[in-house]
C-alpha cells in the first residue's frame, strides 16, 4: 500500500473540482504550510466567540477577559509595562509597590512575554481590548506551531485536515481555555511544539538553532513555567531517543557513540539557552529571596492526591471543576483524542518499543499529578497557591501527538479495537453519571454535567466512530469530505466545552466588568494626572478607593499598596506593624471590602504619603482640599465613579530624613498595637527619653457588657467564648472621647479572629441602634479601623463575635480606641522635618539624587525605602554603608555638618551578572549563526554544529512491513458476486458452508517501502 494513500485527495472531476482548483492556487501562493493558516485562524475565531457569547464582551456587553489574578494583579502590571515601554516608568525598580521594590522580578514573573510588547502599540485606554487581542493571538499561535509539528510528523504527504483538527484541539484544550488569563503561562504552551522539534532535530542531525531559540524564549517568557519546560525537555529527550532507537530513525547519519554525543549536545546547547535567559532566571531568583522561598512550608510526605477514576473525568468535555486548591489537572483535549490515543497502542504501524516508551511517559505525567512529592518538584518545591498542575498542558501535547499519528495511520487499526475503545469510554461515561453523588463531593466544585459532559461525550464518541469507520471505507475523493465533517464536529465540540468551562470559571471566581475597570481608570487617572502636573516632585500618593491592590501601577503613583508573588515579606510585616492591612503576599492602604482606610496622619507622614485621594472629609487634619472634582477636566457627558478630593499632607516627610541614633536599635516587635508602636517610633526618632504621645487613648468606662459570652483568660489574653454557639456573642463598650476628633480602633492579639464593629454616640446596650464600621481581625482587616468623629463626647462600641468563630482573644488594655493629639503631632513632625533629603524632580525610581543639609557631624538618615542590597548610596561621591533598621528599611550615615549631595542607584549584583551572562551568551549564539556557513566548511569546527555523514537507508522494521488486513479500518470493501451471495445464503440456512471472503480482503496490497528504497527480503510485496 502506498505511503500516501492515507491522505485525502481531491478528485479531478465533479463537485470537488472547484475546491481542487482553490487548493492548487492556495499551494502556489502560500506554499507547503499555507493550509496552517486555518490551524491559526480557527482557534482565534472560536476563542473570540466563546468570550463574546459567554461573557458578552464589550462593546456588545459589559464583559471582559479579566478574572482571578489577571483582574487582581496582572492587568496593572501590563499597565506598568506600558509605561515602561513609553519611557514613563522604570524597569529595574518601582515605588508603586509596597513602599518600593525591584520590578524586574515582577516583569519576569508576569509580563516578560515578547507578545506583551504589542500592547504598547495601542492607546493605553484600550488595555482590555489589547489583552483580548493578545489572548487571541496566542491561541492562534498555539494552533500554528502545533500544526507545524504535526505537519513534520506525518507519514508521507501530510493529512492536512487532520493536522488542522488536532492543532485546533491543542489550542482549545481546557488548559488553554481556563488558564488563558494566566497569559504568561500560555507562551510555554505555544512554544512547546517548537521545543520538541528542536530536540528531535538536535538529536538526529545535531542542528541546534531551533532548540536553543525555543528553550531560551520559553524560559525568558516565564521563568516559572520555563523551569517546568526544562524538566519536560529532559523527559522528552530520553523518551524520543529510546522510542525511535531503531530503523536509524534517531541516528539517520550513523554517528558512532551517538547516545553519549546526543546527551553532550543537549547539555551544551541547553547551557547556552539557559545562559541567554540568565537575566530572567537570576532577576526572578533574586526577587524570590525577599520571602517567596519561605511563603509556604510544603509537606513532603508521599501521598496520592486523587482517585484515578475521578482523574479520567478531566479528559471529558466541560469537565471544569475548580481553580481552587482542590482542583484536578486540566487535561481535556478533545474526545477524538480518547479514541485515537488507545488506537495508537493498537496500531500495527508503530513498534512495540515506541508504544512502551510512550506509555512510560504518560504514566510519568499521571504519577506526577497523583503523587504529592513529585508534583511539588514540578512546582519549584512549593505548593501552588490555587491553579494546580500548571504543567498539565504538556500531557495534552503528547497525547495529541500520539492521537494524530494514530489517526494518520488509522487504516492499520482493527475495527474491533476501535469498537472496544468506544464502548469502554462510553461505559465509563455512563457509570460516571450513575454514581455522581457517590464519587464527587459538591463542596469541592467537581460536578458532573449531564448534557455538557455526559451527552456531549457520548454524542462525540458515536459521531467520531462513524466518521473514522467511513474514512476507511469511502473512496479517495470522498475521504476529504469525511475529514471536513470531522473538523466541523471537532470545532463544535471544543467550542461547547470551552463555553461551558468559561461559564463555570465565572461561577467559581467571577469575571470583572468592563465598566468597573474603566470607570476606575476614567475617574482616577485624571486626578493623578492633575496632581502630577501640579507637583512633579518625588513623593508618595495614596487613595481611599481601591478597585484592586495593584491600582497604583495603572495610575502611575508611588504608594504602598501591592499584591505580587514576588513579595517582600519584611516590608509587608513592617507595614502591618504600622497599622495598615498587610499580610501574606500583599499590602494595602485601605480595606477594599469596607472602604475603611487604615492610614492616619501619623503613619502616612512617617512614610511620606504627601497626597491623599479621598471622598472622606479630612479637613480636621489637612485643611481644605487642594483639588476637587471641578479641577480634573472630566468630559461634560461623563459622570465620575465618586466625588474625590485631593488632600495635601503638609507634614509628610521625604523618602529620607535625619533621626536620632536610637533608631538603629529600635525593635517594633516590642509593642503589641500600632498606637504604642508609632508613639515609640516618633520618640526614638526625636531622641526623646519621655514618650511622645502623638496617639492618646480614649477613656474606657469600666469593663464591657457581654451577651452570650463566657469571660476568662488564656495565654495573656482576655478570653471571650460564645456560650450558645447557635447565636453570636456581643460585647458592649462605653467610652468617653474628645469631641470632633477622629477615633481609631485596634484589638491587640496573637490569635486572629474576625469581629464586626458598630458604634452609637447617644446610647449603648442591647437596645440601641448602631452604625456599622465594618470588621476587624480575620484575614484582611487586622489593622487600624477608623470609627469616625464623635460630636457628643460619648461613644458606644458594639463588638460582635460571629458564631462560626466561637471565641475571641484580646490582650488586656485600658483602652482599644485612640485619637491623635494634633498639637503634639504638629510639633513632633515639624522637628522631624528639619533634616530632609530634598530629591531632584529628574530622579527616577532606580536613580534618586538630591541634597540634604545636616546640623551635626554625624547624622543618621532614616529612609522609608525597603532594605535591598541592590541599592548603592553615595554621599558627596563616596559610597556609604547601608544599615537595615527594624529588619525592613534602609538607614545610612552622613558625615559632616552642612549641605551634602546624595545619589542613590539601584543595581543588584545578581542583575548585573544576569545582564552580563545573557548578553554574552546571546552574542555567542548570534556569532555562531552568522559564522555558520564558515563553520560548516571547517572539518574541526563542523562537528560542533552538525552531525556528519550520509543518510542511511531505513530498515524494513515492523512499521514498513505493516499491511492492512481483513478487519482493519482500511480493509477494502467490495460488492459480493452472485456466487458469493449464494454461498452466504447456504451458510445462513445450513450452517455448513462458509461464505468466501472478498478477494481484495484475502490478498491485501502490500506496503511499499519509502521512495527510492529497495524492498527488503525479496518478492514484490517486500516479504520473504
Amino acid at each position: 500500500m502506498d505511503s500516501t494513500q492515507n491522505t485525502p485527495k481531491l478528485g479531478k472531476n465533479g463537485l470537488l473540482k472547484p475546491l481542487n482548483t482553490v487548493r492548487s492556487l492556495w499551494d502556489r501562493t502560500l506554499g507547503e504550510y499555507g493550509y496552517l493558516l486555518f490551524a491559526t485562524v480557527i482557534p482565534m475565531v472560536l476563542f473570540y466567540l466563546i468570550y463574546l457569547i459567554g461573557k458578552q464582551l464589550y462593546p456588545f456587553g459589559d464583559g471582559t477577559v479579566l478574572v482571578l489574578d489577571l483582574n487582581g494583579q496582572y492587568v496593572s502590571f501590563y499597565e506598568g509595562l506600558y509605561d515602561i515601554l513609553h519611557g514613563e516608568a522604570d524597569l529595574l525598580y518601582s515605588f508603586s509597590r509596597n513602599l518600593g521594590g525591584e520590578f524586574l522580578g515582577i516583569y519576569d514573573y508576569y509580563v516578560a512575554s515578547p507578545f506583551a510588547m504589542l500592547l504598547a502599540l495601542l492607546p493605553q485606554r484600550f488595555m482590555l481590548e489589547g489583552l483580548l487581542l493578545l489572548f487571541l493571538l496566542k491561541a492562534g499561535l498555539c494552533g500554528l506551531f502545533m500544526g507545524i509539528y504535526l505537519h513534520k510528523h506525518s507519514a508521507g504527504e501530510p493529512n492536512r485536515l487532520a493536522v488542522v483538527v488536532f492543532s485546533v484541539m491543542y489550542a482549545m484544550s481546557s488548559y488553554c481555555v481556563v488558564q488563558q488569563h494566566n497569559s504568561m503561562w500560555i507562551d510555554a504552551v505555544l512554544w512547546l511544539p517548537m521545543l520538541c522539534l528542536g530536540i528531535e532535530s538536535l538529536i538526529k542531525y545535531g542542528r541546534f538553532r531551533l532548540y536553543v531559540f525555543a528553550l531560551a524564549i520559553t524560559i525568558h517568557s516565564n521563568f516559572y513555567i520555563g523551569y517546568m519546560a526544562v524538566i519536560f525537555t529532559l523527559a522528552y529527550c530520553f523518551y524520543w531517543y529510546f522510542a525511535h532507537n531503531q530503523n536509524n530513525e534517531n541516528n539517520p547519519l550513523g554517528e558512532k557513540a551517538h547516545f553519549i554525543k546526543s546527551v553532550a549536545r543537549v547539555a551544551a546547547w541547553s547551557v547556552l539557552a539557559v545562559g541567554i535567559a540568565a537575566l530572567a532566571i537570576l532577576s526572578a531568583r533574586y526577587a524570590l529571596t525577599f520571602g517567596k522561598d519561605e511563603f509556604s512550608n510544603p509537606n513532603w510526605a508521599v501521598t496520592q492526591k486523587f482517585d484515578l477514576f475521578e482523574f479520567f473525568y478531566k479528559f471529558l468535555p466541560s469537565s471544569y471543576d475548580t481553580v481552587r486548591p482542590q482542583g484536578l489537572p486540566f487535561v481535556y483535549c478533545g474526545v477524538l483524542t480518547l479514541i485515537t490515543v488507545p488506537a495508537f497502542f493498537m496500531n500495527k504501524k508503530f513498534s512495540l518499543r515506541e508504544k512502551v516508551a510512550a506509555a512510560i511517559l504518560i504514566l510519568f505525567f499521571v504519577a506526577s499529578f497523583a503523587t504529592s512529592s513529585i508534583d511539588l518538584i514540578w512546582h519549584g518545591f512549593q505548593k501552588p497557591n490555587w491553579l494546580n498542575y500548571r504543567y498539565s498542558f504538556m500531557l495534552c501535547f503528547f497525547l495529541l501527538v500520539l492521537g494524530y499519528r494514530a489517526f494518520d495511520q488509522i487504516l492499520y487499526t482493527s475495527r474491533q479495537s476501535l469498537v472496544g475503545i468506544v464502548v469502554g469510554i462510553g461505559a465509563y461515561t455512563v457509570i460516571l453519571q450513575k454514581f455522581t453523588d457517590i464519587l464527587v463531593e459538591e463542596e469541592e466544585k467537581m460536578v458532573i454535567r449531564p448534557f455538557a459532559t455526559i451527552w456531549l461525550t457520548l454524542g462525540c464518541l458515536f459521531a467520531y466512530f462513524i466518521l473514522v469507520s467511513l474514512y476507511g471505507k469511502v473512496k479517495e475523493r470522498q475521504k476529504e469530505t469525511v475529514a471536513m465533517v470531522l473538523l466541523l464536529l471537532v470545532c463544535v465540540e471544543v467550542f461547547l466545552s470551552g463555553l461551558s468551562d468559561l461559564h463555570q470559571l465565572d461561577k467559581d471566581v467571577t469575571f470583572s466588568k468592563y465598566s468597573r475597570y474603566n470607570n476606575m481608570i476614567d475617574t482616577l487617572r485624571p486626578i493623578t494626572d492633575t496632581v502630577q502636573e501640579y507637583d512633579d516632585g518625588f513623593y508618595r500618593m495614596e487613595k481611599t478607593y481601591m478597585r484592586k491592590t495593584n491600582d497604583n501601577f495603572a495610575l502611575k503613583i508611588k504608594g504602598l499598596s501591592c499584591s505580587t508573588s514576588t513579595l517582600n515579606r519584611d516590608t509587608i510585616d513592617f507595614l502591618r506593624s504600622m497599622g495598615y492591612p498587610s499580610r501574606s503576599h500583599w499590602s494595602s492602604y485601605n480595606l477594599g471590602v469596607t472602604g475603611n482606610d487604615a492610614g492616619t496622619p501619623v503613619n502616612d507622614s512617617l512614610l511620606g504619603i504627601k497626597y491623599l485621594i479621598t471622598n472622606d472629609d479630612e479637613r480636621a487634619y489637612y485643611g481644605e482640599p487642594i483639588f476637587t472634582p471641578e479641577d480634573y477636566g472630566y468630559p461634560e457627558d461623563y459622570t465620575p465613579n465618586g466625588n474625590y478630593d485631593v488632600d495635601l499632607n503638609e507634614f509628610a516627610l521625604s523618602f529620607a530624613y535625619g533621626v536620632a541614633e536610637g533608631w538603629l536599635t529600635f525593635d517594633y516587635n516590642d509593642y503589641d498595637n500600632p498606637y504604642e508602636r508609632l508613639n515609640a517610633m516618633v520618640t526614638v526618632m526625636l531622641g526623646e527619653t519621655e514618650t511622645v504621645e502623638v496617639f492618646k487613648p480614649a477613656i474606657q468606662n469600666g469593663e464591657p457588657e457581654v451577651v452570650n459570652i463566657n469571660v476568662g483568660t488564656a495565654d495573656g489574653h482576655h478570653s471571650y467564648k460564645i456560650d450558645d454557639k447557635t447565636k453570636a456573642g456581643i460585647l458592649y463598650y462605653d467610652y468617653t472621647v474628645p469631641e470632633d476628633t477622629e477615633l481609631y480602633f485596634f484589638y491587640p492579639n496573637r490569635y486572629l479572629r474576625q469581629v464586626k464593629l458598630a458604634v452609637n454616640e447617644k446610647t449603648g446596650g442591647a437596645n440601641a441602634s448602631y452604625s456599622s464600621k465594618g470588621t476587624f481581625g480575620g484575614g484582611e482587616s487586622n489593622c487600624i479601623v477608623t470609627l469616625g468623629e464623635s460630636t457628643t463626647g460619648n461613644l458606644y462600641l458594639k463588638v460582635e463575635i460571629d458564631n462560626d468563630s466561637n471565641n475571641l482573644y484580646v490582650i488586656p488594655k485600658d483602652s482599644y480606641i485612640y485619637y491623635i493629639d494634633m498639637e503634639t503631632f504638629k510639633d513632633a513632625f515639624t522637628r522631624l522635618g528639619q533634616t530632609q533629603f530634598v530629591i531632584d524632580s529628574e530622579s527616577t525610581d532606580s536613580h534618586i539624587f538630591g541634597t540634604v543639609t545636616t546640623e551635626t557631624e554625624r547624622q543618621l538618615m532614616f529612609t522609608s525605602i525597603p532594605y535591598d542590597e541592590g541599592w548603592n548610596i553615595y554621599v558627596d561621591g563616596e559610597k556609604v554603608e547601608l544599615y537595615e533598621a527594624n529588619n525592613a528599611l534602609i538607614s545610612f550615615y552622613v558625615e559632616g555638618e552642612g549641605e551634602h549631595e546624595i545619589v542613590m542607584k539601584y543595581m543588584p549584583a545578581t542583575i548585573a551578572l544576569g545582564i552580563t551572562v545573557s548578553v554574552t551568551c546571546l552574542i555567542i549564539f548570534v556569532l555562531i549563526l552568522i559564522a555558520y556557513p564558515f563553520i560548516k566548511r571547517v572539518p574541526v569546527l563542523r562537528k560542533l554544529v552538525m552531525i556528519e555523514g550520509e543518510e542511511l537507508p531505513a530498515l524494513a522494521t515492523a512499521e514498513y512491513r505493516a499491511e492492512i488486513t481483513e478487519g482493519d479500518i482500511g480493509a477494502p470493501v467490495s460488492e459480493p458476486t452472485s456466487e458469493e451471495l449464494i454461498e452466504q445464503a447456504k451458510a445462513a440456512k445450513y450452517g455448513k458452508v462458509r461464505p468466501k471472503a472478498p478477494e481484495a480482503a484475502k490478498k491485501p496490497t502490500p506496503k511499499q517501502p519509502p521512495q527510492g528504497q529497495k524492498p527488503q527480503g525479496g518478492g514484490k510485496g517486500g516479504k520473504k
